[in-house]
C-alpha cells in the first residue's frame, strides 16, 4: 500500500504522525506537571494534630455562623478532642 504513495503523500503522512506523537508527549508532560504541582502545594489532607486543629477551626466557624447549636458544637468538639 505504501508503495503506491507519491513523495508528497508520504511526507504528509509522516508529518501527521509526528504531530500526533508530539501532542501525545505534550499531554503526558502536562499531566505529570499537574500531578507534581498538586503534590508540591499540599493538596493532600492534613494528618494528625494538624487535621484536628483544622476540624476544630471548621467547627468553630460553623458555630459562629449559627449552623450548629451549642449542644451539637460541644458534643462534636469533645469527640474531636477524645481522638488525641
Amino acid at each position: 500500500m505504501l508503495n503506491n504513495l507519491s513523495g508528497w503523500h508520504a511526507v504528509i503522512i509522516l508529518t501527521v504522525l509526528l504531530v500526533m506523537a508530539a501532542v501525545a508527549v505534550g499531554v503526558v508532560l502536562l499531566a505529570l506537571f499537574i500531578a507534581r504541582r498538586a503534590r508540591r502545594h499540599g493538596s493532600q489532607p492534613p494528618t494528625g494534630s494538624d487535621a484536628r486543629a483544622a476540624r476544630l477551626a471548621e467547627l468553630a466557624e460553623l458555630g459562629e455562623r449559627g449552623l450548629l447549636s451549642s449542644e451539637e458544637l460541644a458534643a462534636k468538639r469533645a469527640e474531636i478532642l477524645r481522638e488525641v
